[in-house]
């Protein structure tokens, strides 16, 4: 039986339903994270509704009894709605920060508490705005290193370019409704790109002198699906190869993406290498228990 269905309305439209919740993962296994997950994210919904509901102005002429409880009704029923397939994130977030379903056949106990979850939103579809460049290299870790570990290339030099891009998070590529668009590397959404994108000025340099322009932009749903595009674009592409050769070589990585033409303005590889060599960067790696790169010339 699904247990999103609303046999059981109880499960995600008040907190005794979280409690039970609660209990019935804590007894079972992985298995069952996925539809405890939608679950949870279905009752945050509800409460959101609720607060908005809250927050208006006095009552209306029309508003009774009768219509404020079909109106629950409805807000419960959308709850779940909106739960429903991908969500909100929220459902999705917390399944990664669980651990995920086991393999096939493997039944491990569900040990950790709702309660406990933390988790920067950079993985989520829930917007994401770093408050430093410590937050904003945490949230790039686990994504630069898997990239980083398929390509061949320090992880560190992928963060170095994101800080570079986005002004470690502060100046991001945003829809104009302000939501960032995870996209942290800057790619441009040419014509064989499929998927969302969004317009925005842009600066760029020819023959050495800059102009600003308008552009259009590849656009995400998570930090993590921005990272995985961006190792696509540089496995993916002929003129990227002396780049994935460079390895941990950070004056030949940032100097290859530039002789490839990733970027126009011409101090683009000396702007990452001094990221790389910058105190900010540094103190924020030994925070995160990274040691720094090698000391570049």
């Amino acid at each position: 039986m699904n247990p999103l269905a609303p046999t059981d309305p109880g499960i995600y439209t008040d907190l005794g339903g979280l409690s039970a919740l609660r209990a019935q993962a804590e007894q079972g296994t992985q298995r069952a994270l996925p539809d405890a997950a939608r679950q949870f994210e279905a009752i945050f919904i509800h409460i959101l509704l609720k607060s908005m509901r809250a927050a208006e102005l006095g009552e209306g002429f029309m508003d009774t009894e009768t219509t404020r409880f079909y109106r629950d009704m409805f807000d419960q029923q959308l709850s779940v709605e909106l739960s429903k397939d991908q969500g909100i994130g929220i459902a999705e977030m917390l399944v990664k920060q669980l651990g995920g379903p086991p393999a096939e056949g493997e039944a491990v106990p569900l040990t950790q508490d709702l309660r406990t979850v933390r988790s920067p939103l950079s993985a989520s579809r829930i917007d994401w705005k770093p408050g430093s460049a410590r937050e904003f290299l945490a949230a790039l870790v686990p994504h630069a290193r898997e990239v980083g570990k398929q390509l061949g290339v320090d992880p560190r030099f992928i963060m170095a370019q994101a800080a570079l891009e986005t002004g470690w998070g502060q100046h991001q590529i945003r829809h104009p409704n302000g939501r960032t668009s995870f996209n942290v590397f800057g790619i441009k959404a040419g014509s064989q790109w499929q998927g969302s994108r969004v317009e925005v000025p842009t600066l760029e340099f020819r023959n050495g002198k800059a102009f600003r322009t308008q552009a259009d932009f590849r656009a995400y749903g998570s930090l993590g699906e921005s990272v995985k595009d961006y190792g696509r674009l540089l496995s993916g592409s002929e003129r990227y190869r002396p780049v994935l050769a460079a390895g941990g070589d950070a004056t030949a990585f940032t100097q290859a993406l530039q002789d490839a033409g990733y970027a126009t303005d011409p101090q683009y590889a000396e702007k990452i290498r001094g990221i790389l060599r910058g105190e900010t960067f540094n103190n924020a790696l030994a925070k995160l228990k990274m040691n720094p790169p090698e000391p570049l010339t």
